[in-house]
């Protein structure tokens, strides 16, 4: 009997290889919802689980109850025996039944990325999270409303690994492969997105989206204070020594130096130091001929009150700082 079930696991996993290698690519989940919505169970499957881990979508356990349902229904309706107990197995081994809510039957859209889904860059690994837009009043004086269209956002700031394989060298002061790139001025950060954009033309069709670029100061603050609502931090809206690299805050054994990005807690939309490690290159495009750029957020020289979704500054575009770096965002068609 074990020996039986070894077997039957081995044929599992061969004949959905392929939507396994799609997974570890960082691209399956798009890809995954796409088969799903054609009625394919093993992909039903391995939705649930994603969306019971966490793994590359917010964690959420009654879609992943509701992807195993019919997972199991579309295995029954095409016969497929091994799927069955796949599902079955899946429903009983992570309790889905303890979620409370009754599933509608039926399967998302794929016309778009939704909340929460990934895409991963294949040249640099760089990874990124789809935020989906709404109107929100900003911070300004007048309380005026902005409405920005859903974009995809870096999920971490850009790396030391990642600028070298575009750039070929290395300018920053701490060094590591892992930690955020540092002392790049503006027009050096747009000569990287420019070769960026170049190397990865492929992959932005696949993610629908136009061009990589720097987050507007709007889509920054809107991302940074979870799609715009009223939060003063990336964490909430305590100070209170948070979790993130930044002076007074909880840093752990990390002092007075950058830290490997994704060290400390996400933001509700999974974005990594929005309040700390570097401070963060924006642009502004309504430009015109200023040479001083949009700067953002906080970072490892600042104390918490500089690294609210808030705060900002203006800094010639020339500038180069040990404090200051950038992520990207992929724009939309």
């Amino acid at each position: 009997m074990k020996l039986f079930w070894t077997l039957m696991v081995m044929l599992i996993l061969l004949s959905h290889g392929s939507m396994i290698a799609l997974a570890d690519q960082g691209q399956g989940i798009f890809e995954l919802t796409r088969l799903a919505a054609q009625g394919d169970p093993a992909a039903m499957a391995d939705l649930g689980k994603a969306y019971y881990y966490g793994r590359e979508v917010l964690k959420d356990p009654f879609k992943a109850k509701c992807w195993v349902q019919r997972a199991r229904k579309a295995a029954l309706d095409q016969d497929d025996d091994h799927m069955v107990h796949r599902a079955e197995h899946l429903w009983n081994t992570l309790e889905l039944w303890r979620y409370s809510g009754v599933c509608d039957g039926q399967p998302p859209s794929v016309s778009g990325p939704a909340a929460g889904d990934r895409f991963v860059e294949p040249v640099t690994g760089m990874a990124f999270v789809w935020i989906p837009g709404r109107c929100f009043s900003t911070a300004s004086k007048n309380k005026e409303r902005a409405c920005p269209k859903g974009f995809w956002m870096g999920v971490h700031e850009v790396t030391q690994g990642q600028w070298k394989q575009i750039m070929d060298y290395n300018p920053s002061r701490f060094k590591g492969d892992d930690l955020p790139v540092e002392q790049v001025s503006f027009d050096e950060v747009n000569a990287f997105i420019r070769r960026m954009n170049q190397a990865s033309g492929r992959a932005l069709s696949q993610a629908r989206g136009s061009k990589f670029s720097l987050p507007t100061e709007v889509q920054w603050a809107f991302a940074c204070a979870n799609r715009g609502r009223k939060q003063s931090f990336p964490w909430g809206q305590k100070q209170d020594r948070p979790l993130a690299n930044c002076g007074g805050c909880d840093t752990g054994k990390i002092r007075g130096r950058t830290a490997p990005v994704g060290s400390f807690p996400p933001n509700a939309l999974g974005l990594y130091d929005m309040g700390g490690n570097v401070r963060e290159w924006c642009r502004n495009p309504g430009r015109g001929s200023s040479r001083e750029e949009p700067v953002r957020g906080g970072s490892f020289v600042d104390n918490v009150s500089r690294s609210t979704c808030r705060s900002g500054d203006r800094m010639i575009s020339r500038l180069k700082a040990y404090y200051l770096g950038f992520r990207l965002v992929l724009k939309q068609r």
